[in-house]
């Protein structure tokens, strides 16, 4: 029995009953108190003391549960986790304990992990700040913007790439293989595509494309070294050795393949210059068309020459302005001297098939001087006669004339068939007869006897640095059958 015999057995059974009212209600401080009580009286009467025990332990988690509350409202997070740290060592599963030190526990270790998290991310250690933004993401996923973990693990990635191309780029070096560079050069621009200023990849990446370039220009010009295409062998052949100037061999095409343009380039001047030369010669006796055909092969050559660019820009002016007035005239019919030539068709009794000439008292139109700038005079001629004014002569049909314009210029100088750029047409005042065109300044004309008349037009247009068609002029002629 307790160790106290001196006791009211109905005052203890009364407080025994009372306390244990007090526990069922879990009013644990008076269940204590009344516990308490009968231990003091009586330490084994019933089960006083286990229930006292079990009371105790219910004020202290009790107690420290309020306290960590309190703890809590106050932001006290580090003394709110100790003290349910400690309600949790007596009961796990009291109240809701293991919420709210959950609840402490981020505000405590959130701040810790970010900034730990960060300072992985900064070290660029992937790994490490992949694992801690995870546990992030689990205490509290709206801690941190969702795609950070997402970038973390795509930096992982481009890490991984990073360090992968560094190895490639380190046997590129070495071994200085296009085919090593090229691989090194796709890889390389794949990071780049995801992250341009990731590390060293920039200045990694030019090198690779720089040595690319490298072989390409070195076997394009080597293929035209190899053809013998000089200028483009320089061309490439330069660009290869501004990108490298270690390669002996390709120092060496170079500078054979320079000397080789320097030779071909002479030759060309050489040529350049008969071909500039004999353009002069046409410019200067207005040959515009013969002209231009060579400068615009001098040009070809070295379009900067001189004087070519000014002389082949005049002729061409030149060339322009003849075709205009040629067109001009020939719509305007002004043209340098008109001869008519009347065909009368006489049948006289002759004996045999000889052919006489007749001359016919027929008024013939005076042959006046054209009016061309710096031109004194122009005659007309045929068969090497001069038809001089109030001349009639008679043509034959069907026999073959030589017609020709001599040009005499203010200064006395004659200019003849051979420098002359004319334009002879035969106009039949009737439908249907041909028409003859030449360029030359002295040709051969057979009348014809199917119309009565005819208009023989003759167009000066030679020398025109000179001068320039003018007035016409107007003959007569007789033709017998």
């Amino acid at each position: 029995m307790a160790e106290n015999q001196n006791y009211d057995s109905d005052l203890l059974e009364g407080t025994y009953q009372l306390a244990l009212s007090y526990y069922e209600a879990k009013d644990w401080p008076n269940a204590v108190e009344w516990l308490n009580k009968i231990v003091e009286k009586v330490s084994e009467y019933e089960d006083a003391s286990s229930l006292l025990e079990e009371a105790q332990k219910q004020v202290e988690l009790a107690t420290l549960y309020e306290l960590g509350q309190q703890a809590l409202d106050d932001e006290d997070w580090e003394t709110a986790c100790t003290r349910f740290q400690k309600v949790l060592d007596i009961d796990p599963d009291y109240e809701q304990v293991k919420e709210l030190y959950n609840r402490a526990h981020k505000k405590i270790e959130l701040p810790r992990l970010y900034e730990q998290a960060m300072e992985q991310w900064n070290n660029q250690d992937w790994d490490g700040a992949i694992e801690t933004l995870t546990v992030i993401r689990d205490l509290e996923p709206r801690y941190i913007e969702a795609s950070l973990l997402e970038q973390a693990r795509r930096k992982k990635v481009l890490e991984e790439d990073y360090q992968w191309a560094l190895k490639l780029y380190t046997k590129a070096e070495e071994t200085d293989k296009e085919s090593d560079w090229r691989e090194v050069a796709e890889l390389l621009q794949k990071i780049a595509d995801k992250d341009r200023g990731y590390k060293t990849v920039s200045p990694k990446l030019a090198h690779a494309r720089r040595r690319l370039e490298f072989f390409e220009l070195s076997q394009k010009g080597k293929e035209h070294y190899a053809r013998e295409e000089w200028q483009e062998a320089v061309a490439y052949l330069g660009q290869a050795t501004d990108l490298d100037s270690q390669d002996p061999d390709l120092v060496a095409k170079l500078t054979k393949a320079r000397e080789k343009l320097s030779e071909q380039e002479a030759v060309r001047y050489q040529k350049m210059i008969k071909l500039y030369e004999k353009g002069n010669e046409h410019y200067q006796r207005g040959q515009w068309k013969e002209a231009i055909a060579y400068l615009e092969a001098a040009s070809d050559i070295e379009p900067a020459h001189a004087d070519l660019p000014t002389k082949l820009a005049e002729a061409r002016k030149k060339l322009r302005r003849q075709r205009v007035i040629r067109i001009t005239l020939g719509i305007l019919n002004v043209v340098i001297f008109t001869i008519t030539v009347t065909i009368f068709q006489n049948q006289i009794a002759k004996i045999g098939d000889d052919i006489v000439k007749s001359w016919f008292a027929s008024r013939a139109t005076p042959t006046p001087t054209v009016a061309i700038p710096d031109v004194a005079r122009v005659e007309v001629w045929m068969d090497g006669g001069r038809l001089k004014l109030g001349q009639l002569p008679s043509l034959t049909s069907g026999k073959a004339v030589e017609l020709g314009v001599i040009v005499f210029d203010t200064n006395g100088k004659r200019y003849t068939s051979d420098e002359l750029v004319c334009k002879w047409s035969v106009a039949p005042l009737g439908d249907g007869d041909e028409e003859i065109n030449t360029d030359l300044c002295k040709t051969f004309y057979s009348p014809s006897p199917k119309y009565s008349s005819q208009t023989v037009v003759v167009e000066v247009k030679g020398l025109e640095q000179k001068f320039e068609p003018g007035d016409p002029i107007s003959m007569e002629f007789n033709i017998t059958k």
